[in-house]
């Protein structure tokens, strides 16, 4: 639930030079004869006008984001808010997930501007922690992982003492004599530690894995607490499959896209199905089987891509904080042999900060207004953040 402080809003829009909160962006050298032309206050209200038709409308129809599969033509009104929130701020997973161009279902920047009116400003929409979190992730030993993690402040990097740092592990295991029965083991442990004075905490589990295997890949899952303010974590010794696999939903059915040629980074990707293995929920204790693949989760080639989408009636009401994946695939071109990657979503949770931008990326001189506050999603703080600059012609 959204506390009073979230309804004030955390930016300063100045022209020239910004100062919002913990972030600073500093425009290069606008001429006096351009502050001249620009109305400040129009500009002030058109950033405001912006930042609030994105984060307060549910946009039309108010369910957009969750209607599959998704046709952004299908899209009148453009916003992100819930469509059943009891306060303000409140942002939909499923609205918030169209932005991911890696996503299952994309609304395109170019639309959307269309939709909000906005053909004479560029703009971007951007979600970040609360705070930093920097993580590593290593194997000590035959089958014990070892966890670090540096929790500070986003503003100044300044470490934060007493955050409350919860961790399940999972682990991928191989054994040599069996290329084609990789394993996983999901620990039974619910981590809880606290930073230290230098916002450092360190968790150590040893894992239980079949006979004649060793460990592979570590992943885990987290969540981070600091004042109340709450954010999930993926930390991996597979980073590549975080930034090239993506989760979506859409209310009850889950989706998934499998950027192959990243992956593998070549042209020509082994030969082999990917399969779906488990999904799993994660409610912050521990991990949840939701579902077991069949003969029907095999993910499919697409346009550049492979993607697999499958319906559960009730997940949505279930509504885990994060949904944990499974997958089987080949390993590289003429390796032979499987392997497990394990990923978490929708979001992209493996990153230190920043969680996605949407829209023009241009360069900080050309930005003429910037907002940010405090939003939640599924329960997690996150700060969206708008930087609003004029349509280069």
């Amino acid at each position: 639930m959204v506390t009073e402080t979230y309804d004030h809003i955390v930016a300063i829009v100045l022209v020239g030079v910004i100062f919002i909160g913990t972030v600073v962006a500093v425009p290069a050298a606008i001429s006096f004869t351009t502050f001249q032309a620009v109305d400040e206050q129009q500009l002030r209200n058109t950033a405001t006008n912006l930042f609030n038709a994105i984060l307060l409308g549910p946009g039309n129809p108010s369910n957009w984001g969750s209607i599959f599969p998704f046709d952004q033509t299908n899209v009148n009104e453009f916003g992100l808010a819930s469509d059943n929130q009891l306060s303000k701020y409140i942002l939909n997973s499923d609205k918030v997930q169209r932005l991911d161009p890696k996503g299952l279902g994309y609304i395109s920047y170019s639309y959307v501007k269309d939709l909000l009116g906005m053909q004479e400003y560029d703009f971007s929409f951007s979600l970040f922690r609360p705070f930093n979190v920097d993580w590593d992730i290593q194997f000590s030993g035959q089958n014990t992982v070892q966890l670090s993690v540096n929790v500070t402040r986003t503003e100044d990097g300044a470490p934060i003492p007493g955050a409350a740092v919860n961790a399940n592990i999972v682990v991928t295991a191989v054994n040599p004599n069996k290329k084609d029965q990789p394993t996983i083991a999901i620990s039974e442990i619910y981590h809880t530690e606290y930073t230290n004075l230098m916002g450092s905490a360190k968790i150590t589990e040893t894992m239980v894995i079949d006979s004649g295997y060793s460990l592979e890949k570590a992943i885990a899952f987290m969540r981070i607490v600091v004042s109340g303010m709450e954010t999930m974590v993926v930390a991996s010794k597979d980073i590549l499959a975080q930034d090239c696999l993506r989760i979506s939903t859409f209310d009850d059915t889950v989706g998934l896209t499998f950027w192959d040629q990243e992956y593998y980074n070549t042209t020509k990707t082994p030969n082999g199905e990917r399969k779906i293995e488990y999904i799993y929920g994660y409610d912050f204790e521990s991990l949840m089987l939701l579902h077991k693949g069949d003969s029907h989760d095999v993910v499919t080639q697409g346009d550049g891509y492979d993607s697999w989408s499958r319906t559960f009636p009730g997940i949505s009401s279930v509504n885990p904080p994060m949904l944990i994946f499974v997958i089987s695939v080949p390993l590289g071109q003429g390796q032979g042999g499987r392997q497990l990657v394990v990923i978490g979503g929708p979001f992209s949770f493996n990153a230190q900060n920043k969680i996605f931008t949407f829209g023009h990326e241009g360069p900080y001189s050309n930005v003429i207004a910037t907002l940010q506050r405090f939003v939640v999603i599924d329960g997690m703080t996150y700060i969206a953040k708008l930087n609003l600059q004029e349509a280069l012609v």
